[in-house]
This record gives C-alpha cells, sequence and structure tokens, in this order.
C-alpha cells in the first residue's frame, strides 16, 4: 500500500514538469505577441508623424531660399494649430537655428534630430524637457532645389505619446511593457512616467541577470527568458527592437505566477495529499500489523502456558 503514493507521487511530478513546460511555452507566446504589438503601434505611429511632415518638407515655400527663416516658422505655426497631432512646427536653417516660442533666435544645432535630418536623415528627439514640458520633436530633410539639404522641419509631439501605448498593453495580471533607447539604456516610455521624466537609465541602474537581459536588448536583440528578481522572485523576461525609424527597444517581464500560479496550487495539493496518504498507509500498517501479531500472541502465550504446565506436574 505504501508503494502506490509514491508511484503515483512520482507521476505527479512527471505530469507537473510536462504541464509547466507547456504553460511556459504558452506564457512566452503571449509575451512575445505583447511586445510585437507595442512595436508595431510605436512604429504606425512614428511614420503618421515622419510621414506628415515629408509631405510639407515637399511644399516648395518651404524648399525655396527666398522666404526667410521668421516667414517659414510662421507659417508652419499657422499649420500647426490645424494639425492635432503636433503641438506645434518648426523650421530650422542649415546653421541649426530656429525661432522658439518666446520669438527668441535658438541653437538646436547639436541637438541629436538636427544632426541627423541636417545628413538628409529623418531624426528624432527623446522624451525630454521643452518649454518647461515633457516633449519629443521628430524631424526630417528639406531640400533645395540645388538637391542638398537646405533645412530642417521638426514636429514637436507630447512626449507621453509612447506611453499611452504600453500602459494599454499587459502581459499576466497587468504587467506594462516599457520602451528604453538602446544607445543610452534611459527610459521612452512607462507607466511609472516619473522615470520617463527623470531620464531614468535602467540599464545602469540594475544588475544581475536583469541588467544582463538589458544589455542584450540594447543590442537589437529579440529574445526572453527567465531571471529571479529581487523582491518579486520568480519572473519571465521578453524583448524586442521597436524597429523602424526609432533606436527603441521594448521590454516586458512578468512574475512566473501570474502564469503557472494555478499549476503550483495544484502541485502543492499535490505534495499535501500524498503526504497524507503516505501518513494514512503507514498508520493503517501498523494497525494492521498490530492485528496480525496479537493472534500470535495469543497462541505463544497459550504454548507457554502448556509448558509452564507441564514442569508443574513433573
Amino acid at each position: 500500500m505504501g508503494d502506490r503514493p509514491i508511484s503515483n507521487s512520482i507521476i505527479a511530478y512527471i505530469s507537473y514538469g510536462v504541464s509547466k513546460q507547456e504553460l511556459s511555452s504558452l506564457a512566452y507566446e503571449s509575451i512575445y505577441s505583447t511586445i510585437d504589438a507595442v512595436a508595431m503601434d510605436i512604429s504606425q505611429i512614428n511614420e503618421s508623424f515622419f510621414n506628415s511632415l515629408e509631405s510639407l518638407a515637399m511644399v516648395p515655400y518651404f524648399r525655396s531660399a527666398e522666404n526667410s527663416l521668421e516667414d517659414k516658422t510662421k507659417w508652419l505655426t499657422e499649420i500647426s494649430s490645424g494639425l492635432s497631432m503636433f503641438k506645434n512646427m518648426i523650421y530650422v536653417d542649415i546653421t541649426g537655428h530656429t525661432i522658439a516660442e518666446d520669438g527668441s533666435i535658438r541653437d538646436d544645432s547639436k541637438e541629436t534630430y538636427f544632426m541627423a535630418s541636417r545628413t538628409g536623415k529623418r531624426g528624432l528627439l527623446d522624451p525630454t524637457e521643452i518649454d518647461g514640458e515633457i516633449s519629443m520633436i521628430y524631424s526630417v530633410p528639406v531640400y533645395g532645389y540645388d538637391r542638398y539639404v537646405c533645412g530642417v522641419i521638426a514636429g514637436i509631439v507630447d512626449g507621453y505619446q509612447p506611453t499611452k501605448v504600453v500602459e494599454n498593453l499587459y502581459v499576466g495580471n497587468g504587467n506594462n511593457p516599457f520602451l528604453i533607447n538602446m544607445s543610452s539604456g534611459v527610459v521612452i516610455a512607462d507607466v511609472a512616467y516619473d522615470n520617463v521624466k527623470r531620464k531614468a537609465n535602467v540599464v545602469k541602474n540594475t544588475t544581475g541577470q536583469m541588467h544582463d537581459y538589458l544589455i542584450d536588448a540594447c543590442k537589437g536583440s529579440r529574445n526572453a527568458g527567465e531571471l529571479y528578481f529581487e523582491g518579486m522572485g520568480d519572473m519571465f523576461i521578453a524583448y524586442r527592437p521597436v524597429g523602424g525609424s526609432c533606436h527603441w527597444a521594448v521590454v516586458v517581464y512578468a512574475p512566473q505566477a501570474d502564469f503557472l500560479g494555478g499549476l503550483n496550487i495544484i502541485l502543492k495539493v499535490v505534495a499535501i495529499t500524498v503526504v497524507i496518504c503516505l501518513v494514512i498507509s503507514a498508520l493503517v500498517g501498523i494497525i494492521i500489523t498490530s492485528k496480525s501479531i496479537k493472534p500470535l500472541r495469543i497462541v505463544d502465550n497459550a504454548f507457554s502456558e502448556i509448558a509452564t504446565d507441564r514442569k508443574s506436574v513433573v
């Protein structure tokens, strides 16, 4: 009888291992599906901004050297007032000068968005404080009639835009993805928006397995794995580059219990059941053994009495 609980426990643990593998596979599918959705949504949003700016960059008014920086800025301001997607739009001349909202001349020649578009590429300034607000800048080159870059058109958007995407998608029991810049490790989007405001660097501020995974994410890898996170226990993690015209990666991690919690409960129930069965089997064995030995003791006592009587007769 004692062998049956043991054999059942072996079967239970084997079944647990198989079930865990299957559930882990389903968990990874769910996580990959989420980060792929984030990457697609972010890419589409970025493309819509860039496409709108590139359409304006083809307008002859902006390509002409006869129109001043002030005139181009004024016209862009009027256009942006009718486009809800942009907070404002600016024109930057080939030297990197633009006109700020207060009318002053601002030098943006060292800004990453300008340096990219100055060389004929799309430019993007990650969420940063501009005129007291967290904003992002998308930019495209403007080509003059001589086919050389003559300026840059840039659109300023709400820096909360990427966070709107990640806060609407989650894995497990409400674990939202976040975005990081693959060059710097700085947070681009996070439901904990303070991380975006203060430009938190999650790569520099993490250690151990999490740090290793984030380093891999910054290399542009698409990967998933498991890790132990202090205070949160065993976790699943997955990441991938957003792609397109940005140098961002989307990362998400979630407690394994969100996916395997039910299975772990079943395992605990099985373990407890096995222990109870073993205890009951031991008690039953003791009772049966006791009852089996009792008749033998009676016979033994009877033989002892007969032997004693014979000795008395002699």
